[in-house]
């Protein structure tokens, strides 16, 4: 033979596979194999991909879909609203403020589920690209999740933003972790279990009592002040 053969007669099949384009090594595969090597070399890139394209996707559907100027928005992870009780608790929180803060939508969006253990993509896109587009104002989650949405750098020590009385009177319901690569604890949340207003409308004070819940500012909220007097208006302080 040749010495300008590729392969001499004694290859062995190993050394064979190595002279195989990608396609002819790709059609040598049944179907377990062809699942292992795209899974090894591509299942990662797509994934990846995918999340690109949903995010962006779904900053293009918040940017661009025409909707009524938000005045207040609060994400509740893993817990439901009770849909008959929403909108009266919404318009009694409407009457504690003045009817310029009240021109707008109000929205509590209790559509996605969120923890440390389960990080639903899908829910921390819609997350992502509502604190990226500056639409999102609040988050109530337990309190394990909201530390861990905290620590991704989401929300703001709500010593910063709260009054001075607003502070006192709920410091003992204060929730502190530490954030990024900052050593020092900063206060993320504020625990709901002493918030009479919010069990009236949470579906877990009834069936799940065991999840502590809590609040939490957005960092880059642009309706602060309506954030503020909410937290005001779950426990009584107005």
């Amino acid at each position: 033979m040749s010495e300008n053969n590729i392969l001499s007669e004694d290859s062995t099949p190993s050394q064979a596979q190595d002279h195989l384009s990608p396609r002819e090594h790709w059609n040598q595969l049944d179907r377990k194999g062809k699942w292992n090597y795209f899974r090894d070399y591509y299942l990662r890139k797509v994934v990846v991909i995918a999340l690109i394209i949903g995010f962006l996707g779904y900053i293009g559907y918040i940017t661009l879909s025409p909707k009524e100027d938000s005045k207040f928005y609060c994400m509740v992870l893993n817990d439901k609203v009770d849909a008959s009780k929403a909108d009266s608790f919404l318009d009694s929180f409407k009457e504690t403020l003045s009817k310029e803060a009240t021109d707008g939508a109000f929205t509590l969006d209790d559509t996605s589920n969120l923890s440390r253990e389960n990080p639903d993509y899908t829910a921390q896109q819609r997350l992502s690209a509502l604190a990226y587009t500056k639409k999102l104002d609040l988050i109530i989650a337990e309190e394990d999740t909201l530390k861990y949405i905290a620590e991704n750098g989401y929300l703001i020590d709500i010593t910063e933003v709260l009054p001075a009385d607003v502070c006192k009177s709920l410091s003992k319901e204060f929730l502190f972790t530490k954030v990024e690569d900052d050593p020092v604890e900063h206060a993320y949340g504020i625990s709901l279990k002493g918030s009479n207003q919010y069990e009236t409308i949470s579906t877990n004070h009834v069936y799940k009592p065991e999840r502590n819940m809590a609040i939490g500012i957005v960092a880059n909220s642009q309706n602060s002040e309506t954030g503020i007097a909410f937290i005001r208006y779950l426990f009584d302080l107005n």
